[in-house]
């Protein structure tokens, strides 16, 4: 099996050469995919992601976040920690250090992470046990360590999206949070089981 490192740029260099229309349409699955389910449409307070490199575009999802008068919040790395911010229509967004467009800090706009109701997460590989390969910083799992209590806490949902050729191979590390499911442009897995590969009608159970 690759280490992690060379698993992780032979995933990431793979994601990089993807094409925009390639890009457009497993997104568009997604999103499609994602807006109908009970678990979305039951959440109001509702974490997203910017995309870079060709990860999954999940802007038209902010979109309809907006349009049905939920919360969004993107996540802003802040030292070595990650905090999750309200972003709003027309807000502008201002490139990180790593390039990751975030909104600018105000206190008023902080949220506890406790407090999210769904947490969608981008990964760089994942495993359909709920295994997230990520970039590495260990962000996500930092700040959502307090899911690791038993019995682990019902919020935040965290689902990561990804493309199918991104499931791979490897073994988590100690204080790696599992991802509570997975959905990608083909099919939808929860619990180490695949709910659909139907994305075009009911393509998630509720939960």
């Amino acid at each position: 099996m690759n280490s992690r490192l060379s698993l992780r740029t032979q995933l990431r260099q793979r994601r990089a050469s993807l094409s925009a229309q390639a890009q457009q349409t497993a997104s568009q699955s997604i999103v499609s995919a994602l807006a109908q389910h009970p678990l979305f449409r039951t959440s109001y307070r509702i974490a997203t992601y910017a995309a870079i490199q060709r990860e999954i575009d999940l802007q038209a999802l902010i979109e309809i976040i907006w349009q049905q008068n939920k919360l969004c919040y993107l996540p802003v790395v802040q030292a070595k920690e990650l905090i999750f911010m309200k972003h709003l229509p027309n807000s502008p967004l201002n490139k990180n250090a790593q390039g990751i467009p975030e909104p600018s800090i105000l206190r008023e706009h902080v949220i506890a992470p406790q407090n999210l109701d769904l947490v969608i997460v981008p990964v760089v590989g994942f495993t359909i046990q709920g295994d997230r390969l990520g970039t590495g910083g260990g962000y996500y799992d930092r700040c959502f360590h307090f899911l690791q209590t038993s019995p682990r806490p019902k919020k935040p949902f965290l689902l990561g999206v990804a493309y199918a050729w991104q499931e791979t191979v490897f073994t988590p590390h100690t204080g790696d949070v599992p991802l509570n499911a997975i959905l990608t442009d083909q099919a939808f897995y929860e619990n180490s089981v695949l709910v659909s590969e139907d994305l075009t009608s009911s393509p998630c159970r509720s939960t």
